[in-house]
């Protein structure tokens, strides 16, 4: 059994929304994977974690704890 396209095409539109509405909004769009920004990457680079967890809350619209655990997880590389 086959997914039917007309689901597919639905889905992608909803993600296009989706996408959207984030773009309105001046947030970054979540991707599930805890990536970071170019910025946040640069100011962990720059051994400013700190202010790289500030960015990233800013940028995503997350509470604190998750901001930090999305910069745990990318530091620990997961």
């Amino acid at each position: 059994m086959g997914i039917d396209s007309e689901y597919i095409q639905r889905i992608a539109a909803l993600e296009r929304k989706v996408s959207d509405l984030y773009e309105a909004l001046g947030r970054a769009e979540p991707t599930g994977n805890a990536t970071v920004s170019p910025e946040v990457e640069q100011l962990i680079a720059e051994n400013n974690v700190i202010k790289a967890i500030k960015v990233h809350q800013e940028q995503t619209g997350t509470d604190l704890a998750v901001a930090k655990q999305d910069i745990d997880n990318y530091l620990s590389g997961s």
